[in-house]
């Protein structure tokens, strides 16, 4: 999941920091072509990927430079988790030509491709061959024929109502060539210009050689060296996604072949969507788009004809002024939002919530927020039996504080665990810990009746032994503090229930 992050000036800080929780024994690697890649123990392939963010300012929505992105993200360990550190570089931020507000902007990866397969171009009646067991695309010449590769995209996963900034085609070179040469396949010791098409009619495996039909003018072009290391080969595409996103030309994808094409010159012979040895080296479509959408958020009261919905106001990174937000609800998920979906529409942009009174009791809803032509992402709703609600109440700043206390063997600890991201329940060799909870109930109407509560916790780590957890009702006041670990005498530890000086009836204690 991206966000567009959104710096209104030159005061804006230039370096943010995020804590990532993830289960025990998941590792980080940085990979040569700069993305970090994160992996589960006991999986070859990463579970997902960090890639570099795009930061740009307001000038230049449509004419984004690739290869100069002026931000960056590094990784490293934070306990059992991982910090991200996201950068910008300051002195192209103050620069005094920029343009506010600037924007650091998703790139989406859309990978594997939808299909692919090569095509022998001096054959006219054969049918392609789609890379046999090994799953390779071939792109260059043997003694015999002439191949050229054909590669597809699925856009569905860009957001509706995105702006595409840039786009580039992936191809991972990993040094193998069409030449065979007795003991693999290499290349035959020259640099290759590999040239990109637009494809302008459909094809599919069976097709004919003949039957492929592509725009003579080049696209792009991407020139592999003789020495060149491993690594992705990328072409820039951009202006071809965002005619095939607009419906301006439909997507028959694109074709890939060498600038010059004697026979026995080889040229590349990288994986395809089909090739099993990794999947994080198939084909990729990098995608950098601003999206207009809001944000909505999921609804902690829900009524039984309805849910209480509220989202984050229009902010319009792309520049376009706010005509309207559109309330949506289907029954159905990822959804197009249509006149039989609506349930209202306002013109105010200060109007960010709406309460539903139309759904049916005890039905599974799917709710989101278009704005301007942008839609938010959904939100899932089971609705409760008739007369009932729901509401879900979490600790924080207004529903309530969170902390964990801990005894040690080995001395008196002191420390308070308030501002701790994790709740800790249990006991090792030398430690107890417990955790303590408290909810506002000031949302709840009066004169509610009929009240039933759950308690929900998220195990994060996976546990080797069944444990029992039990909850107890806490029987005096306590305050959460702002420790991490630390003995910092403003909130609950294993001896205090306010810290060290504060006493229960608010005097302090000298």
């Amino acid at each position: 999941m991206e966000e567009t992050l959104v710096l209104h000036d030159r005061a804006a800080a230039a370096s943010y920091r995020f804590l990532l929780d993830v289960p025990a024994g998941i590792t980080a690697d940085h990979l040569a072509d700069g993305r970090w890649a994160f992996r589960v123990p006991g999986r070859a392939e990463p579970t997902f990927y960090l890639t570099d963010p795009v930061a740009y300012d307001s000038s230049s929505h449509h004419g984004l430079d690739p290869t100069n992105h002026h931000a960056r993200i590094d990784v490293s360990r934070a306990g059992e988790g991982f910090q991200i550190d996201l950068s910008i570089d300051r002195g192209w931020l103050t620069d005094p030509g920029r343009s506010f507000p600037v924007l650091l902007d998703p790139t989406i990866s859309i990978q594997p491709d939808s299909n692919d397969a090569s095509f022998i171009a001096n054959c006219s009646n054969c049918t392609p061959w789609l890379g046999s067991a090994d799953g390779r695309m071939a792109v260059g010449t043997d003694n015999q024929y002439v191949w050229r590769e054909a590669i597809q995209f699925n856009l569905n996963a860009i957001p509706a109502g995105a702006i595409i900034q840039s786009a580039s085609l992936g191809v991972y070179w990993d040094g193998w060539c069409l030449a065979w040469t007795g003991s693999g396949y290499a290349c035959a010791g020259r640099s290759y210009q590999i040239d990109v098409h637009r494809m302008t009619a459909a094809w599919s495996a069976t097709s004919t050689t003949s039957q492929v039909q592509y725009d003579s003018p080049v696209l792009s072009s991407y020139t592999l060296s003789a020495s060149q290391a491993y690594g992705w080969m990328n072409w820039d595409v951009g202006g071809t996604v965002r005619n095939w996103y607009s419906g301006a030309q439909p997507n028959y994808g694109l074709y890939m072949m060498l600038n010059s094409e004697p026979l026995s010159a080889s040229g590349p012979y990288p994986p395809g969507m089909r090739y099993t040895a990794s999947s994080s080296l198939t084909p990729e479509l990098n995608v950098t788009y601003l999206n207009d959408a809001v944000t909505l958020n999921q609804p902690s009261l829900v009524h039984s004809n309805g849910a209480e919905l509220n989202w984050s106001g229009y902010t319009g990174p792309s520049g376009a002024p706010f005509q309207k937000y559109e309330v949506h609800r289907s029954p159905t998920p990822n959804f197009a939002p249509t006149s039989s979906t609506l349930l209202t529409a306002t013109s105010d942009i200060s109007v960010t919530s709406y309460r539903d009174t139309t759904a049916a009791p005890n039905t599974t809803f799917y709710y989101a927020v278009v704005a301007n032509s942008s839609k938010s992402n959904e939100v899932r709703i089971s609705l409760p039996a008739d007369g009932l609600a729901n509401i879900a109440l979490e600790p924080g700043a207004s529903d309530g504080p969170a902390a964990y206390v801990s005894y040690y063997t080995g001395f008196v600890n002191c420390a308070n665990y308030g501002s701790d991201p994790n709740l800790w329940v249990g006991s090792d060799a030398s430690d107890v810990f417990r955790t303590l909870l408290q909810f506002n109930l000031a949302s709840v109407p009066a004169g509610a009746t009929g009240i039933s509560a759950q308690l929900g916790l998220w195990q994060l780590y996976s546990n080797a032994n069944a444990q029992t957890v039990q909850a107890f009702p806490v029987t005096s006041s306590w305050k959460e503090g702002s420790g991490a670990g630390t003995c910092t005498g403003d909130g609950a530890t294993w001896y205090a229930t306010r810290g060290r000086n504060e006493l229960d009836d608010g005097r302090w204690g000298l």
